[in-house]
């Protein structure tokens, strides 16, 4: 094993947002059929927002690369340098985000997600490698990338 790779997760709204244009897209269609290329130019971007990812690969000889991805497929891919760990921690960690759009937004209220996370630490500083809500896949990437790195594993999830 020379990489683990590490598909970090795409915020809800940038699905409701993609959802929301290709059903305006279906919507237009239905309406007026004419406007073929306000249709395509919507269904584009709606397709776009849905199906872009990006991935983290950690690599053995630590020249780790940021993957943009479509469809699965990377399209480009760039360094991004941290700092060697010292140790790897996993362990889950509630998170609050502010409603600040749509009609919950007037009423000020926050929403709580309950997440796991990969983090590593050098010195007193740390960096956010993986965050999903499935521990199963957060423990199966954390051992490859403890065994990859040849640095320790701390589990915080009991």
């Amino acid at each position: 094993m020379n990489s683990v790779f590490l598909k970090q997760p795409k915020p809800l709204k940038a699905l409701i947002l993609g959802y929301f244009l290709l059903a305006l897209v279906i919507l237009m269609l239905i309406a007026n059929p004419d406007q073929l290329p306000q249709v395509i130019t919507l269904a584009f971007f709606g397709l776009l927002i849905i199906s872009y990812s990006v991935s983290l690969e950690i690599r053995k000889d630590y020249k780790n690369k940021k993957h943009f991805q479509l469809f699965g497929i990377t399209i480009f891919k760039y360094g991004f340098n941290i700092p060697f760990p010292e140790y790897i921690s996993i362990f889950s960690a509630t998170q609050k985000t502010d409603n600040e759009w749509g009609p919950v937004s007037a009423m000020g209220t926050t929403s709580k997600e309950q997440n796991y996370l990969i983090r590593i630490f050098y010195g007193k500083l740390h960096f956010t490698l993986f965050r999903t809500k499935n521990i199963s896949l957060l423990k199966t990437k954390a051992k490859e990338l403890s065994t990859l790195l040849e640095v320790e594993l701390i589990d915080k999830t009991h």
